[in-house]
């Protein structure tokens, strides 16, 4: 037991409890399989030490239990950077008004404090320890974390008069650090020490003493927690729920497990003369329209039965009862579902083609034909910018019959599966396995969870379909809010950078962009707009959506290998890829990526060269820049100029520009960079340093002048293909 007077640095346990309305189940699903650790990953910087995490879900909470706690208080200990040396002190030593102000904010005699070189220059540091405990800790820290597991999802809310927003409203917060109640406010909502049973089996508010007085008492309340930890018969009961693990049906699936407080389980069927329908067309109806699960046999071909779930305890009684329901429910759509792919079947897919000059795509720029014939132009465009392009004749036919499957009755039944119906009835029509394939892929990704397409066919028309859906609403007076998106330019951004990093693609999007803007002849004037959404969109990503992304590189084997996550890359980094975005996404966030490691290596003091790359091309590019700025005109002229500094600094452009000619001509992987990398050679960074202090750059002669503008141009050019490293910050601030 905690006790109240006591200053708190051990506990035996944490309980969070977050209280909502029903929770989107691709949330839970992400949270289940990759947020066990999250608030234990939260609390360590700052100070905290977790023995074990858990994380328990259901449709209506988010249940987090932390044991084995203490806090570390060395790592409490921060080192602040206060003002510059020459400023905290006169010429005579004595401390000005700065130093001492200074001093009164960390509450230090100035006597504690010390002095720090850094790269731009000594400054006056001292050191601070937090003063406080755990429950003061957790009480000023939970409200942020709690906010922050919005951020696994693409959608908030805001309701009521809340300034907050989160994925659903929040109803109530329980938190318990063994028996001691923590207190504090999430928008208007003060934690406690109750909690909620099953909304109809037991509803009601509960008192919970302590962490395992919570488990005991939740389960007698009829709610069935699920946990990956977990191997009790309830977690089985979930778990039994998951069925298939392939593709998105997997996704849907699985996340039926996280729609229920209480599931309770039984099995129906449906008559097998529905089996002649593809499975595809099962699956949606029993799974994304009754959420069901289809069973399947060893062959892992459907069946005819299917399984349901209830919430809530229910009785033999009441599920045969409900077991009537969904089977009636299944033979009915089932039945809409059998007529209108025999109805699809009697005309080929080809011949539906004229029947889109009917649909709408988008006012102003014509009907779904019209769309397609620009398709299978931009489709040539994009073919003609990768490096191994697909056979012309495959993209015409692919892009002839990409949207057609939309002028069928199945697709305007069930609009999700459009792409799944196309491929089916082109493969029923005769066409190419290699074609349909890309009929369907065309669609891809069709959301944030989505796969990508993978062929190359199915890549390009893809690729070709956002980027003219991008020309397109750019070119209309709508634009997207915080709140609404109803066109979709962040998806289709989000789906162009999603299929260039999967498939790790080296593509020139800016290049690609204008000459389709020209083919089509839609949104020229618009690529500037499209280049500044772009950029803020993989910033974005980068930041916090992208996947994890592995590198491998150095002189032996696992040097630097592992993986970085999204929000691992750090604001400087992301901004100095972001010089490439727009040219090449790939490229950037490769190059993302390696800086971040080598960053990281240096601030532990492992890579000093990274250090020494970043300060010399920063000096560089801003001494360039300024040169421009007096209107000077670069131009290279080296027999005018004989002074030896400069040619010998010429004679290490021209290496690097050797080994840069090559490094652009690799695809954006670890090795290409490090290569590069290594060309920066301590020697050769170390006679530039020497040019600046032997060479006067801004030279009387005119000539002169220019031609040292231009020499710092060539060479700028050579460090700026790593990112602009003018935005990399090489000091770690605590």
């Amino acid at each position: 037991m905690v006790q109240s007077r006591k200053k708190v640095v051990e506990a035996s346990e944490l309980l969070l409890e977050i209280g909502c309305e029903e929770l989107p189940p691709l949330f839970l699903r992400e949270l289940y399989h990759n947020g066990t650790n999250f608030l234990a990953d939260y609390l360590q910087p700052k100070g905290v030490k977790v023995g074990k995490s858990d994380v328990y879900l259901t449709s209506r909470r988010i249940v987090y239990l932390l044991q084995g706690l203490t806090l570390d208080l060395e790592i409490l200990e921060q080192e602040i950077q206060g003002p510059p040396w020459h400023i905290a002190f006169d010429e005579k030593g004595k401390p000005t008004v700065a130093a001492k102000g200074f001093a009164k904010k960390l509450g230090r005699p100035l006597k504690n404090l010390y002095s720090k070189n850094t790269l731009k220059g000594k400054y006056l540091c001292g050191k601070v320890r937090w003063k406080g405990d755990l429950r003061t800790l957790f009480q000023s820290a939970l409200p942020d974390f709690i906010l922050s597991l919005a951020g696994l999802y693409p959608r908030r809310m805001r309701w009521g008069e809340e300034q907050i927003s989160f994925l659903r409203p929040i109803h109530w917060i329980l938190c318990l650090l063994d028996e001691y109640p923590l207190r504090f406010t999430v928008g208007s909502v003060r934690s406690g020490v109750r909690t909620r049973g099953h909304r109809y089996a037991s509803p009601g508010w509960i008192s919970i003493r302590n962490p395992q007085d919570y488990f005991v008492k939740i389960k007698k309340s009829d709610v069935m927690l699920a946990s990956p930890s977990d191997d009790s018969q309830d977690a089985g009961i979930r778990l039994s729920l998951q069925g298939e693990k392939t593709g998105r049906w997997w996704d849907w699936t699985e996340s039926l497990q996280f729609e229920y407080e209480y599931p309770s389980v039984a099995e129906a069927q449906f008559p097998e003369k529905f089996n002649v329908l593809p499975s595809e067309v099962v699956r949606m109806v029993i799974q994304k329209q009754m959420h069901c699960v289809p069973e399947l046999k060893g062959d892992e071909t459907l069946t005819n039965r299917f399984t349901f779930i209830a919430d809530g305890p229910k009785s033999d009684a009441d599920l045969k009862i409900i077991r009537k329901g969904y089977e009636k429910l299944a033979v009915a759509r089932l039945t809409d579902a059998l007529y209108f792919y025999e109805k699809d079947l009697k005309k080929p897919l080809a011949e539906r083609v004229d029947d889109l000059r009917g649909i709408l795509f988008l006012e102003g720029f014509g009907s779904l034909y019209d769309k397609t014939q620009r398709l299978k132009q931009l489709a040539n465009v994009v073919n003609q910018h990768l490096k191994e392009p697909v056979h012309a004749e495959i993209l015409e036919r692919a892009g002839q019959l990409c949207r057609a499957d939309q002028a069928t009755y199945m697709v305007r039944e069930i609009t999700d599966l459009e792409g799944v119906m196309g491929k089916i009835y082109a493969l029923k029509s005769g066409e190419s396995p290699e074609i349909s394939q890309a009929v369907w892929e065309s669609y891809l990704p069709k959301g944030a969870l989505d796969r990508v397409p993978k062929t190359t066919p199915g890549i390009v028309l893809s690729l070709a379909d956002k980027i003219d859906n991008l020309l397109c609403y750019f070119s209309t007076d709508i634009r997207p809010s915080g709140t609404r998106d109803p066109l979709g330019f962040r998806r289709n951004v989000m789906g162009i950078l999603r299929i260039l990093d999967e498939n790790r693609m080296d593509f020139p999007l800016r290049k690609c962009l204008e000459n389709c803007s020209a083919t089509v002849q839609i949104g020229a004037n618009k690529i500037p707009e499209i280049k500044f959404f772009f950029n803020q969109r993989l910033e974005n990503y980068l930041r916090e959506s992208a996947p994890p992304h592995r590198y491998n590189f150095g002189k032996y084997p696992g040097e630097y290998q592992g993986a970085l996550h999204a929000n691992q890359l750090e604001h400087d980094v992301v901004q100095a890829a972001l010089a490439h975005g727009f040219e090449n996404p790939y490229y950037a966030i490769r190059s993302g990526v390696f800086l971040q490691v080598l960053k990281n290596s240096f601030l532990k003091g492992n890579m000093p060269l990274f250090g020494n790359l970043v300060r010399v091309g920063v000096r560089i590019h801003n001494i360039y820049l300024q040169g421009l700025s007096f209107d000077v005109v670069p131009s290279l002229d080296l027999a005018y100029d004989r002074d030896f500094y400069v040619h010998k600094v010429y004679q290490i452009y021209q290496s690097l520009n050797e080994e840069r000619q090559k490094f652009l001509k690799c695809s954006p992987d670890d090795d290409s960079f490090y290569r590069y990398f290594c060309a920066f050679t301590s020697d050769r960074l170390q006679m530039m340093d020497t040019f600046f202090d032997k060479v006067l750059v801004m030279h009387e002669d005119p000539r002169i002048r220019s031609n040292r503008i231009a020499l710092l141009g060539l060479l700028d050019e050579c460090f700026q293909a790593f990112g602009d490293l003018t935005k990399i910050v090489i000091e770690k601030y605590e």
